[in-house]
């Protein structure tokens, strides 16, 4: 499933789990390594965020070459 091969309604109750405790995993490691500071400064693009007291920041993406 996650590589297109399989139907997930086709797999028993047993490899449901197991496909979705890898999917989590997967998803887990992704979001672990995402930095998207780092992506956007890059691409030099700005963003906006809450910042401590909840107030909206705007963060200006400066490119790195």
């Amino acid at each position: 499933m996650l590589t297109g091969e399989a139907d997930y309604d086709s797999l028993n109750f047993f490899e449901q789990v197991v496909f979705r405790s890898r999917r989590d995993e997967r998803i887990s490691e992704r979001l672990r390594n995402l930095d998207l500071e780092a992506v956007f400064a890059a691409e030099g693009r700005s963003y906006v965020e809450l910042d401590d007291e909840g107030n909206v920041a705007e963060r200006r993406g400066v490119r790195q070459r």
